[in-house]
């Protein structure tokens, strides 16, 4: 259902059409869940949607907003999972951690303005 979901959202962005405040709030949630395959599951899925996008044109595409908006949850679980290895690869949330590897170097940090997602080089 996650990646269905993200694989919507993914259009609009992709159609330069911004997501809505409910759906922000639901993907920002889901990456704060408490249960570990449930985070992972919105951490593989929302890093994808930056995985499959393509270079934004101008600051204003509206792939920026929505990655500087889950560029922190997507650095925390980062955080989280770098502070406990063992249990990350025990629950198996280690897998959000080369989500978020993929999306912040593969993507974010080739893009021209990556410094608006308070990403420096």
């Amino acid at each position: 259902m996650i990646e269905s979901f993200c694989a919507h959202s993914r259009v609009l962005l992709r159609h330069n059409t911004p997501l809505d405040d409910k759906i922000m709030k639901l993907i920002t949630a889901g990456l704060a869940d408490k249960r570990p395959k449930i985070k992972t599951a919105w951490v593989v899925a929302t890093s994808e949607i930056v995985w499959k996008s393509e270079d934004p044109a101008s600051p204003d595409t509206a792939i920026v907003p929505f990655s500087k908006s889950i560029a922190k949850p997507l650095f925390a679980v980062f955080s989280e999972i770098g502070n406990n290895a063992v249990q990350a690869t025990q629950s198996g949330t280690i897998v959000g951690g080369y989500a978020t590897i993929a999306a912040s170097l593969g993507k974010w940090m080739v893009w021209k303005n990556a410094e608006q997602l308070s990403i420096s080089h």
